[in-house]
């Protein structure tokens, strides 16, 4: 199924009003967030397969990160805008799951620090990645593309992606453009060894509330 295809699928089945529907029922409009999983053809087995992009959606998702920076001293004043630059008491808080952060920056030459907190860091999502933008030399740019909305996604081992599209007091203008955008940009990113569809199946939900179909294959 082609991305217009699976668009028009989901408006024809009611995107407004699902989407409507999931907003009555947030609790907290300010602190619920609206959630997009799609639900990919890959084999999360094969590693051409794995989808693993970055993008910044044209809408804000309403959440703000923190970031954990781990730098060589020589280049803390790159990270200066990250939240929690390493040292040895947050190796530690790492090691204790004593520190909660989104998303983990590093420079190559820090990941033989990085090693040793893989089995921690990495079933979170949370290890460095080259692809994400998150494994770099240039820790300035990537600190404050990441402040400014960029996100990092990857599949889980069922080869679902999770992606945050905006909060419950966003607008239903707001939300589909992020949603539209979303189908557009996985669409496009079709592993070149995938002979099903890219995509089997999209839903929408919010922090507490239920998960609702938006269309599939």
């Amino acid at each position: 199924m082609s991305k217009q295809e699976l668009l028009q699928k989901i408006y024809s089945e009611g995107l407004d009003d699902k989407i409507k529907m999931l907003k009555a029922y947030a609790i907290s409009q300010s602190n619920e967030s609206f959630e997009l999983h799609v639900n990919l053809g890959i084999n999360p087995k094969i590693s051409d397969q794995m989808f693993v992009h970055k993008c910044t959606l044209p809408q804000s998702t309403g959440k703000s990160i923190k970031i954990l920076a781990f730098v060589p001293e020589s280049l803390q004043n790159q990270a200066s805008e990250a939240d929690f630059l390493i040292n040895e008491e947050y190796l530690d808080k790492i090691k204790k799951n004593k520190i909660f952060f989104d998303v983990c920056v590093a420079t190559p030459e820090m990941m033989k620090m990085l090693s040793p907190l893989a089995k921690i860091l990495g079933p979170r999502g949370l290890m460095p990645n080259a692809k994400l933008g998150t494994l770099t030399s240039n820790v300035a740019e990537a600190i404050q593309s990441l402040k400014r909305g960029q996100l990092s996604i990857k599949n889980d081992r069922y080869g679902i992606l999770h992606i945050p599209i905006g909060k419950a007091e966003h607008s239903l203008s707001h939300l589909k453009e992020n949603i539209e955008y979303m189908i557009e940009f996985i669409s496009t990113r079709r592993p070149q060894s995938l002979k099903g569809n890219m995509i089997l199946s999209v839903h929408l939900s919010t922090t507490m509330g239920p998960s609702v179909l938006l269309g599939s294959k």
